[in-house]
Order: structure tokens, then sequence, then C-alpha cells
């Protein structure tokens, strides 16, 4: 157990796309699961053919994992969007630029519903 855990995360642009993972598997797992349902007796069968047991028990097992992951992913979302629990502290130089993408930054924070209250000015 930690009091405190920091990140020291990569440039914006990385981290807004880390910060938007979430999002985008969550669209994926729908996609996955519209698959599924078209097509689960083929892939199920295929499966089945290579040595991977029943149709039925290897759906389960792929819906299984997918439903663990999403829980986990819904658990770290849920965290960083909690004040209490998570933080984001930006830190920029004084220059134009550093400011306008702390900036843009703080705003894309804003939308996903994390807490960005801190900015350090660093020289």
């Amino acid at each position: 157990d930690y009091d405190v855990v920091v990140f020291d995360t990569a440039p914006t642009g990385h981290t807004l796309r880390l910060l938007s993972f979430p999002t985008i598997l969550e669209k994926a797992f729908g996609k996955l699961m519209d698959l599924k349902d078209r097509f689960g007796g083929l892939i199920g069968q295929a499966s089945a053919l290579f040595g991977g047991g029943s149709p039925d028990q290897v759906q389960e097992a792929l819906l299984g994992r997918l439903e663990e992951t999403r829980a986990i992913i819904n658990k770290v979302n849920t965290a960083f969007q909690d004040p209490a629990l998570t933080t984001f502290v930006c830190v920029c130089i004084p220059e134009f630029l550093s400011i306008y993408e702390t900036e843009r930054l703080v705003q894309e924070l804003s939308k996903f519903g994390i807490d960005s209250h801190n900015i350090v000015v660093n020289q």
C-alpha cells in the first residue's frame, strides 16, 4: 500500500492518447460483441476444428476474458475521475508554446473528468 503514486507521463499528445484508451477499448469491445453475435457460431466451430474445445466453451472463455479486462479498465477510469484519488499536476516552462500546450492539456483533462487544478511552472 502506498499513500501517493506519481506517474511522470509522456508529452501532451501521448498522454491524451493514453487517457483516451478506455474509451477506445469500450468501442472495440462493443464491435467485438457485435461480431460475436453475427459470427459466433462460425468462430466457435473453427476453433473446435483446431482443437480449441467445444464452440460454446471457446466463446465463453473469450467473453469471460473480455469482461474481466473491461471491468479492470472501468475501475481504473473511475479512479482517474475521482478527485479524492487522482489529480493531474501539469508542469510547463514559461514559454508561449509550453503554456499553450498546458492549456490544451487542462481542457482535455477536463473533458475526461480528471482533476487538474495545479500547474507547476518550472524554470
